[in-house]
C-alpha cells in the first residue's frame, strides 16, 4: 500500500470564502433546488473533443431522505439510471423512493466499505493525509470499477445518469476524476471538480487553477488535506497507467464500454475508444 506524504507548516487558520458552498454556473444549476446534498453536473468542463454536456452525470449524496419534489425534480431532469456506490451496510435503510420506481434503472456496487467522511471517522488534529491510502483502495475495486461504467455505458442519450455515496465526497469524487480524465479534462479543473465539495468555487478556482500546489499556510486546513489527496491519487494514477482510460482497461472494460461512457458527456460520436 502506499505511504501517506508528510504536511510539514503550522495549522492554517484561514475560513472559507464567501460564496456558494457549491459555486456558481452549469455545474451547480442544481445547487439550491433541491434538499439532496452536493447535486451537481459534470458539464461545462472543456476538452480536446468539446464541452461535457448537461443531464448527462450527475453527481450527490446519499437519496435516502430525498423528498417527493426531489424525486420530481429529478425524474424531469432526465434521471432514469442511479448507481449507488455505498455499502451493504450504508444501503440497509434504503435508498430512497427511485430505487424501486418504474422507469428508473437502480444498481448498488460497494466501492468502498464506509463513508470516509463521517464525522466520527476524521482526525482531530494534523496527521499524514489519511484519505489517499482509502483512494488507492477505492482503486483497487477494479471488479466494481468494471459493473460502474458497464452501467454507465447501457446509458441512452436522453438519459442522465446519476450516482452517488453518502456525501457525494469520496467514493463519488474518485469516480467523477476518472470519468472527467478519460473524457479528456484538463489536471487542474479534475482536482477542482473534487474540491468544490469542500469549499466554494472562488475559492477552490483560486487556489487549484493557479496550476501549482497551494501552501498549507494558505489554504484551510480540511480543504488542503483534500487537495493534497486527490493530487496525489491523481497523479499517481497517470504514473502507474499512463492515462484514466489505461487504467479503466485493466479493470477489463471494454474499449467500445469506454467509448460510450465518453460519448454520452461529450455527445460526440467520433471519439476514439
Amino acid at each position: 500500500m502506499f505511504g501517506f506524504l508528510k504536511r510539514r507548516g503550522r495549522a492554517s487558520q484561514m475560513t472559507a470564502e464567501k460564496d456558494e458552498p457549491y459555486g456558481q454556473g452549469e455545474a451547480f444549476e442544481l445547487s439550491g433546488k433541491t434538499s439532496i446534498y452536493n447535486l451537481r453536473e459534470l458539464s461545462g468542463y472543456e476538452t480536446p473533443f468539446g464541452t461535457t454536456l448537461a443531464h448527462r452525470f450527475l453527481r450527490c449524496g446519499a437519496l435516502d431522505t430525498m423528498k417527493g419534489k426531489d424525486v420530481a425534480l429529478l425524474r424531469s431532469y432526465g434521471v432514469d439510471r442511479i448507481c449507488d456506490l455505498r455499502g451493504a451496510f450504508e444501503v440497509r435503510s434504503g435508498d430512497g423512493p427511485m430505487a424501486k420506481m418504474p422507469g428508473v434503472t437502480w444498481l448498488n456496487v460497494p466501492l468502498f466499505d464506509y463513508d470516509l467522511s463521517a464525522k466520527d471517522l476524521m482526525p482531530k488534529k494534523g496527521v499524514d493525509n489519511y484519505l489517499t491510502e482509502s483512494y488507492f483502495t477505492i482503486l483497487a475495486n477494479k471488479k466494481g470499477m468494471k459493473r460502474i461504467f458497464e452501467f454507465f455505458a447501457e446509458a441512452q442519450d436522453d438519459e442522465c445518469v446519476l450516482f452517488h455515496c453518502a456525501a457525494g465526497m469520496d467514493r463519488t469524487g474518485v469516480t467523477s476524476m476518472l470519468i472527467l480524465s478519460l473524457c479528456g479534462v484538463d489536471r487542474p479543473h479534475i482536482i477542482a471538480d473534487y474540491c468544490y465539495s469542500f469549499g466554494g468555487k472562488q475559492e477552490v478556482d483560486r487556489l487549484v487553477l493557479s496550476g501549482r500546489m497551494p501552501r498549507r499556510y494558505e489554504v484551510r486546513p480540511e480543504l488542503y488535506v483534500r487537495i493534497e489527496a486527490i493530487s496525489i491519487v491523481y497523479d499517481r494514477l497517470i504514473e502507474v497507467y499512463g492515462s484514466a482510460d489505461a487504467y479503466l482497461d485493466s479493470c477489463g472494460i471494454m474499449p467500445e464500454c469506454r467509448r460510450k461512457v465518453k460519448e454520452h458527456l461529450l455527445g460526440r460520436q467520433d471519439l476514439e475508444a
